[in-house]
């Protein structure tokens, strides 16, 4: 059987919704991280092993009762985690009650289930056991693989990824998918990413039912689907994956040699040391510094006790570097270091940004995954500000002047304008007297150069807002929509080395407080920050900075502990440097590898270039 090409479910979703002109994060909640606290309280209200199962606070006779269901969600999940957050959250108070709204009707929905599912006998509880049986039926979180062959594709592909839930229905007796959102989505983009379960759930058996798509918006109501309805989505949805996947005609992919399947071999053979260990499910997939293993744990072995061996392997497999260990998608990842490692170049993805437009553009381009698929973030919607961190040699300012890069060659002085701070005074010096500074602006270099440039922000961020009003508008988006080239441009500050300003108490208090209003209510202004440093402690990042600034690029930290300050978990010390890098908005970080940008390119694009000169 020919290798496979693994792409998960994630990377088909996100280009899904690209798509369609959305942003995954449009799919759900108004704010991501609601939308994920959304699924986590389905899915710990499912678990049967759960402490936070229902059926650890309904019994035969409260099955109808979702209020007492929603009480037990709020005293064990939604009110903890709300109080975790709520510096983040100070400013989405409606939308935290459009939450609990629906997190109300899913725990009407999920009681009337259980009730349907005993009427019908497939749930029952056992007085002798006290123990309810038949709780297998609602399967969560399941998940599936597709394995596609095209006789057009260079290689097969397999599609991995984990379905919100999965459970037969008491009345047809087939499997139903079930997918949870926590919004209005996009139809197109829906009817495709259930096309894409359906295909997973008929690898996994013939008798698939009709599909179900939940929505929360915050009142329940679903539609369903017949498979028939999904044929015309299929080859379209095909053609999709196939690209993802680099596997179709001319496709630029990193096929993995002889050798690199035989560093897969032997690294089962080093954990084999420890006991059986793992399986390898399937070829390398060669990224251009790193080649990643997907692996399963043998019967009986608990992932915990293969995640701290980084470092043993490394020292067994002779590399430079730790291997990384991690979940990632629902599958346990191991990345080494790649013997013959691949430079990835800006000029190699230029084609692939963003169209230049008069709307100008938003997303900055973050690094190139496994597949060569760009990925980008996008400061409109999902990730308004970001936090960036990296030692020396780890690429953080080439990483920022790649940022820089990708929005100067979207953008026009029209629909950009930068505001860059900078102590080392040579992190962006080709950009002094670049038209895309805002107008008036040197290259800010001094703790108090920073404060005042961080103050004109925020008094240009509440004249906005008085823009907006008058307009009747919530966002730069809408107010372009309607002044068009009257409406201002998006303003973006980069800082690089922001430890260096809040090294004094009287700087770093005015830096902070200027940060966190901006951080607070800039996006819809239109104004957003990127801040990076090279030494992400405690002392530099304070929550309330940390709540403000969501996204985050974190390259190689020197240890364990700065990767648990920027991601709140171990990783990042075992990067390999020079772009290497973990990116995170919300769920798990994706690591990714930032393309260099060469010096020709770097002073075609910073300089006064013809292409962006104001008309």
């Amino acid at each position: 059987m020919a290798s496979s090409v693994l792409v998960t479910v994630s990377d088909v979703r996100r280009e899904i919704y690209r798509a369609a002109g959305r942003t995954a994060s449009d799919s759900g909640a108004s704010t991501p991280w609601l939308g994920t606290l959304f699924h986590e309280v389905f899915r710990r209200v499912m678990q049967p092993d759960s402490a936070d199962c229902w059926s650890n606070v309904l019994d035969t006779d409260t099955l109808s009762e979702h209020e007492k269901l929603r009480e037990h969600v709020w005293i064990r999940v939604v009110g903890p985690k709300l109080r975790q957050n709520q510096a983040a959250l100070q400013r989405s108070a409606r939308e935290v009650l459009t939450f609990w709204e629906a997190v109300g009707h899913l725990c009407q929905y999920i009681s009337q289930l259980l009730t349907n599912s005993v009427d019908q006998g497939t749930l029952r509880y056992d007085r002798r056991k006290l123990e309810w049986l038949g709780m297998e039926q609602f399967s969560h979180e399941e998940q599936l693989t597709w394995r596609i062959e095209h006789d057009a594709w260079t290689a097969p592909v397999e599609v991995r990824g984990v379905v919100d839930a999965l459970w037969r229905n008491p009345a047809s007796k087939r499997w139903c998918v079930v997918e949870l959102k926590l919004g209005p989505g996009s139809p197109d983009a829906d009817r495709a990413q259930l096309c894409l379960y359906h295909a997973m759930v008929t690898n996994r058996e013939v008798s698939t039912g009709d599909l179900s798509l939940f929505r929360f918006t915050p009142r329940f109501n679903y539609e369903t689907f017949a498979a028939e309805e999904l044929r015309d989505v299929r080859e379209k949805l095909l053609d999709l994956i196939g690209s993802i996947a680099g596997v179709k005609p001319g496709a630029k992919v990193s096929v993995p040699q002889n050798a690199h399947r035989k560093l897969g071999e032997k690294l089962v053979q080093v954990l084999a040391q420890f006991g059986p260990m793992v399986t390898l499910e399937s070829d390398p997939v060669a990224g251009p510094s790193f080649l990643r293993f997907h692996v399963m744990p043998a019967p009986g072995v608990k992932v915990n006790k293969i995640l701290p061996l980084g470092g043993d392997l490394a020292v067994q497999l002779r590399l430079s570097k730790p291997a990384l260990i991690r979940l990632e998608g629902g599958m346990l990842v191991i990345d080494l270091e790649r013997p013959d490692r691949q430079p990835l170049f800006f000029r190699e993805f230029r084609t692939q940004l963003p169209p230049l437009s008069d709307a100008g553009n938003s997303q900055i381009l973050v690094g190139v995954d496994l597949n060569r698929k760009p990925r980008f973030l996008d400061l409109s919607s999902d990730c308004p500000h970001v936090l960036v961190a990296g030692t020396t040699q780890s690429g953080k300012s080439e990483w920022l002047r790649t940022a820089v890069a990708s929005l100067i060659a979207t953008n026009t002085p029209e629909t950009l304008r930068l505001m860059l701070i900078d102590p080392k005074r040579v992190t962006f010096q080709e950009l002094t007297g670049s038209v895309f500074l805002l107008e008036g602006e040197p290259i800010r270099c001094t703790p108090l150069e920073a404060i005042q440039g961080l103050e004109r922000l925020t008094q240009m961020m509440e004249e906005r807002y008085v823009q907006l009003s008058e307009a009747g508008c919530t966002d730069l988006r809408g107010l372009r929509r309607i002044k068009d080239r009257d409406a201002p441009p998006r303003i973006v500050c980069f800082c690089d080395e922001y430890g260096n300003f809040v090294a004094q108490k009287k700087e770093r208090e005015k830096i902070e407080t200027a940060i966190n209003q901006l951080g607070a209510k800039a996006r819809a202004a239109g104004i957003h920050l990127v801040i990076a440093t090279q030494d992400p402690r405690a002392k530099i990042l304070s929550p309330a900075l940390k709540a403000n600034l969501a996204g985050r690029v974190c390259l190689k930290t020197t240890s364990a502990t700065q990767s648990q300050m920027m991601l709140e978990e171990n990783g990042a010390e075992a990067l390999l440097g020079h772009g290497d890098l973990l990116f995170k908005t919300t769920g798990e970080p994706v690591r990714l590898q930032a393309p260099l940008l060469e010096d020709d390119e770097r002073i075609e694009l910073f300089g006064s270039s013809p292409a962006h000169t104001r008309q």
